[in-house]
């Protein structure tokens, strides 16, 4: 068994590509304040497999044209283990192929049935 780590659905057969596919699809969180000030949290890409969360403010205020950004580092996240060669996507996919291979056969059968009964 090949061990993988399971992201979002898709084994991938390492840690760091399996942290890189979580969080590049985490989409920027919006944090409305009672002050009015808006606060969106996103993720930073930096190197393979290390990501950091940058909060960025966004004052309501019109006199507070600056915009205030924080970088912070994340913990390392615990992804469920996986067999690379009993990935659901390859599963899903060898079956696809296997039923565009069964309907061309019926196709081709049916075409081959009607040119000899005539049109």
């Amino acid at each position: 068994m090949a061990q993988g780590y399971l992201s979002h659905g898709v084994c991938f057969p390492t840690l760091n590509q399996a942290i890189d596919n979580h969080y590049s699809l985490l989409p920027p969180v919006p944090m409305p304040f009672p002050t009015g000030d808006m606060y969106v949290l996103d993720y930073v890409y930096l190197d393979e497999g290390q990501w950091q969360y940058r909060v960025t403010l966004y004052p309501s205020s019109q006199q507070q044209q600056l915009t205030v950004t924080a970088y912070g580092t994340l913990d390392t996240i615990q992804l469920p283990v996986c067999d690379v060669l009993n990935d659901p996507m390859t599963n899903f996919q060898d079956g696809m192929e296997l039923g565009w291979g069964v309907a061309t056969v019926m196709v081709v059968v049916y075409c081959i049935m009607r040119l000899k009964r005539g049109f």
